[in-house]
């Protein structure tokens, strides 16, 4: 590796232990693009459509979508999802570390290796920071909640008990 950091060592060795496809960043890490009703879990691949009939029988598909957990049923299973090419281009064609190892090492990701390495891939990860939530500051939030029509929300916390984040 052209730099090497003893953390990143252990997670890219811990890591391939599973899969050389294993990347925490997909249960850990989500970007919510509300105005288009998609998201994905890095920049690097392309987001997706999250279903309205998913969230509407489990709030935690805002990040835990089918289409995600199957990802993390082929990175469990050692194989690499071609979503993640960059990363696999990265790797397979220098001595240097890919955004799989980067996100994964972060501190919201690392202290749940163990957690997620031993998860069965239906298993619902729920530990976002809300930040998704949090668009330019704005105290009043309008959005188009499933079949309920425009909602206006006066605060944070009105929205997050209806996600009802911690199911």
């Amino acid at each position: 590796m052209a730099y090497k950091k003893p953390l990143y060592e252990e997670v890219k060795n811990t890591l391939d232990n599973v899969g050389k496809g294993m990347c925490l960043a997909k249960w850990t890490q989500v970007t919510t693009h509300l105005h288009t009703g998609h998201n994905h879990s890095c920049h690097h691949p392309n987001t997706h459509k999250v279903s309205e009939a998913e969230i509407a029988r489990n709030p935690s598909a805002l990040h835990n979508t089918l289409f995600k957990k199957q990802k993390r049923k082929e990175m469990l299973q050692g194989a690499r999802p071609t979503e993640c090419d960059y990363c696999w281009n990265v790797e397979d064609n220098s001595d240097l570390y890919s955004d799989r190892i980067f996100k994964s090492s972060e501190d919201w990701s690392w202290p749940l290796a163990d957690q997620i390495i031993n998860s069965n891939w239906r298993d619902v990860m729920l530990r976002l920071h809300l930040v998704m939530l949090v668009i330019l500051n704005v105290h009043i939030v309008h959005l188009h909640f499933l079949h309920n029509g425009w909602k206006k929300f006066n605060n944070m916390g009105d929205m997050i008990q209806l996600i009802n984040l911690t199911t």
